[in-house]
């Protein structure tokens, strides 16, 4: 079985979180990391609600079935006393669907999540859908943190 890693490439339909190191439309450009960086280029959320981000992706090269695709995402939060919540996130045709939220106090540490068939129809992905699809992140912080997402 291949795997074809498919990184940010351009600003998807949606940028509500509130900062960046890239600035307005260019969020994905401090999510698009091989490396990880943490905290030379990064997205920030600092309100209590969730805010998303969704971000384009290259067309694929791959073939074949699609078993699953799987969002990697890494975060980090200003204090270790507090918390913050992640969820990666998807746009599938025009369903956007966010996955378990994930609570989390510390520093740098990566998660995933893995969808086996397409939230937005229930059936089985297909090269179009990954070539369509959007992928981000939806966080939010406790009082007097700030959530990080690299």
């Amino acid at each position: 079985m291949a795997i074809e890693t498919l990184r940010p490439n351009a600003a998807g339909s949606e940028e509500s979180i509130t900062d960046s190191t890239s600035g307005a439309g260019n969020h994905w450009q401090d999510v698009d990391d091989v490396s990880p960086d943490n905290d030379t280029t990064r997205v920030t959320n600092t309100t209590t609600g969730y805010l998303r981000d969704l971000y384009r992706l290259p067309a694929s090269s791959g073939s074949g079935t699609i078993n699953f695709i799987k969002i990697y995402f890494r975060i980090h939060m200003s204090l270790s006393s507090q918390y913050i919540y992640a969820k990666p996130s998807l746009k599938s045709n025009s369903t956007v669907t966010d996955g378990s939220a994930v609570r989390f106090t510390g520093n740098w540490a990566t998660f995933s999540q893995q969808w086996n068939t397409n939230p937005a129809d229930s059936n089985a992905w297909e090269w179009a859908d990954i070539n369509a699809l959007e992928i981000g992140i939806n966080i939010r912080c406790d009082d007097a943190s700030y959530a990080y997402c690299s």
